[in-house]
């Protein structure tokens, strides 16, 4: 977490990405602003990120404020050789596409078993999708692309987790993705698909934990990057 700290400017606009590894953050975010009292305001992603800064007395802003920040602090699922990103445990992985778009610069906290090779090996793929259309893309993914789906759910929760956007989310058991970019944009050409948890590269830093220390690695957009038909499936 302070590697990643130290990467952030002493004032600004943050976005700032849900799940455990933020809630850390932001309590370091906290203390910073209040031994330094550095003018920091977030964007959140999620309402429970919402929540914790109101919690800590971190200022909150919203992309209507400003749609541009300088710098958006995430974490993910999975981290593939190429700097890809598979992102959606939190349920929250659209607004966090938004935010990694209006950011001068992204800065990725992963530990190190979240590299892998490719997408999809340790995780499934989440895709954020509009309730009424559920049924049709369950039915629909699962024939092209020969898989299985699961309709996400909270523990004691009667009924589908519900997103802050008023959707479900669908976890698709791709196995290892060989194309990320072809996978993405077959998804999304199914209608009631809002967004997946397939994140390109983006400029950027990924701090990686490890046991010795921590590991700053530059990111960088694949050029070229070809997007097309998955070769999964039919």
């Amino acid at each position: 977490m302070l590697r990643a700290l130290s990467l952030v400017k002493a004032t600004g606009r943050l976005g700032i990405g849900s799940g455990s590894t933020m809630a850390m953050f932001l309590e370091e975010l906290s203390r910073m602003t209040t031994a330094e009292g550095n003018p920091f305001s977030v964007v959140p992603s999620s309402s429970q990120v919402e929540v914790e800064c109101s919690r800590l007395g971190i200022s909150l802003s919203s992309l209507y404020d400003d749609p541009r920040l300088e710098i958006v602090i995430d974490s993910a699922d999975e981290v593939d050789s190429n700097m890809n990103l598979l992102k959606g445990g939190g349920a929250a992985l659209t607004r966090e596409k938004v935010l990694h778009s209006s950011g001068d610069a992204i800065v990725i906290v992963v530990e190190e078993d979240k590299v892998v090779t490719r997408l999809g090996e340790k995780h499934p793929l989440p895709i954020e999708v509009l309730p009424f259309a559920l049924p049709m893309l369950k039915r629909e993914i699962e024939g092209v692309f020969s898989v299985k789906t699961n309709i996400r759910y909270l523990p004691g929760k009667a009924g589908p987790l519900v997103t802050d956007n008023g959707n479900y989310i669908l976890d698709i058991h791709l196995g290892a993705i060989e194309n990320p970019a072809e996978v993405n944009a077959r998804l999304k050409s199914f209608p009631g698909v809002i967004e997946t948890g397939i994140f390109p590269a983006r400029n950027g830093f990924l701090v990686v934990g490890k046991d010795s220390g921590a590991e700053v690695l530059e990111m960088r957009p694949a050029p070229d990057v070809k997007v097309g038909v998955a070769h999964h499936g039919k």
